[in-house]
């Protein structure tokens, strides 16, 4: 999985799960994602904006990064870009997906261009974060083998 620290990342064992971090600046829509991973076994920590999520990555390894495209302080786009640049260190491998209302062709490409790898729009169902997250638990189980 991705690192950014020594800490082992938690996609070990018979049930592997994540360590999520989720920018979003709704306190509803934060609440929800945490319940929905939670439920299925996934550490969340959960920012407000984009600048707290640059934070919270320089201070801990996560595995995925769950990110609304439109918050205050720092936006989406503005973040990603800046952890694929691998700004302060951070993994800028690291897995982005966005969480977005916004369905519109220059909104979806102004995200794919900033680093985003998927788009999930909102309202998040359990159905879009299980696929995400079979994405990212598959690439680590192929970056394993290859590692063997």
């Amino acid at each position: 999985m991705h690192k950014t620290k020594t800490q082992q990342p938690l996609t070990q064992g018979e049930n592997p799960s994540l360590r999520i971090v989720v920018a979003e600046d709704n306190v509803v829509n934060q609440a929800l994602a945490r319940m929905m991973l939670c439920r299925a076994g996934h550490e969340v920590h959960c920012v407000g904006n984009g600048l707290e999520l640059l934070q919270t990555l320089q201070e801990n390894p996560y595995d995925l990064i769950l990110l609304d495209m439109r918050m205050p302080c720092m936006d989406g786009v503005e973040a990603a870009s800046c952890i694929r640049s691998g700004h302060k260190d951070i993994d800028p491998a690291i897995p982005i997906n966005a969480m977005t209302a916004m369905a519109d062709s220059a909104s979806v490409e102004s995200f794919r261009a900033s680093g985003v790898e998927e788009i999930l729009f909102k309202p998040i169902t359990w159905e879009a974060l299980k696929t995400v997250i079979q994405r990212v638990l598959q690439s680590a189980s192929l970056a394993n083998a290859d590692q063997q």
